[in-house]
C-alpha cells in the first residue's frame, strides 16, 4: 500500500493505493501487457510510479482505451469523476494536454514491438491526482479496459487497481502543525 497526499481546496487528501492488480478480463488472463513490475510510492506530497509496463504482444493501432473511476458507496460501486473512452490510444498517447503524458511521453510509437517494456523511472502523478475532488474519500477502484482490433479479430483485456481516499481539513492540519489543539485540552470551556 502507498499513500500520497495532495492538497485539494481546504482539504488535504490522501491517495492510499493497492498495488495488487485485479485481472478482470473475461476469461481471466491478461496476455497484451504485464502490469506486475508497476510500484507506487509517494514523496513531498506527490504520487509516483516505478517499474516496468511490459508489451507482450505487438499493439497496433487502434488501440481501444476506456478508464473508470467508481466509489464504493452503500456495498455498491457506483461511477464517479472519471469515465474516458478512447477509440485510439496509439494517437493520443502523446498529447500534452492528456494526464497519461508523464507516463507514455517516451513511449514506442504503435506499432509498440511485442516484449518492449516502458520503463517508468520517478514518474509523477502530476495534476490529474491533485484535482479529485476531496467529496470521493473512501474506497475506489480504477479500471482500464483496453482491445486491439486486428482485421476482424478483437483482443480485449481488462486491468483493475484499487485505492483508498482520505481527507484532513487544511485548518485541522494547520492547528495540529502550530499545536494549538494542544490549547485547546487545557481548556474547560
Amino acid at each position: 500500500m502507498t499513500a500520497s497526499n495532495l492538497w485539494v481546496g481546504l482539504s488535504k487528501v490522501i491517495a492510499i493505493v493497492n498495488e495488487t492488480f485485479e485481472d478482470c478480463t473475461e476469461n481471466g488472463k491478461i496476455q497484451m501487457i504485464d502490469f506486475s513490475n508497476l510500484k507506487f510510492y509517494n514523496k513531498d506530497n506527490e504520487m509516483y510510479m516505478n517499474g516496468d509496463v511490459v508489451f507482450k504482444t505487438e499493439i497496433n493501432s487502434p488501440f481501444v482505451v476506456s478508464m473508470s473511476i467508481e466509489q464504493l458507496k452503500f456495498n455498491q460501486w457506483i461511477s464517479s469523476f472519471l469515465n474516458r473512452y478512447v477509440p485510439d490510444f496509439c494517437v493520443q498517447m502523446k498529447s500534452k494536454h492528456e494526464p497519461w503524458y508523464q507516463a507514455t511521453k517516451n513511449m514506442h510509437d504503435c506499432p509498440i514491438p511485442a516484449d518492449s517494456a516502458l520503463t517508468l523511472n520517478n514518474v509523477a502523478s502530476g495534476d490529474f491526482i491533485k484535482k479529485i475532488p476531496d467529496l470521493y474519500e473512501g474506497k475506489n477502484r480504477f479500471t482500464v479496459n483496453y482491445e486491439i482490433i486486428n482485421g476482424t479479430k478483437v483482443h480485449k483485456e481488462c486491468l483493475r487497481i484499487y485505492f483508498d481516499l482520505e481527507t484532513k481539513s487544511k485548518l485541522f492540519h494547520l492547528f495540529r502543525k502550530l499545536k494549538i489543539l494542544n490549547l485547546f485540552k487545557h481548556l474547560r470551556i
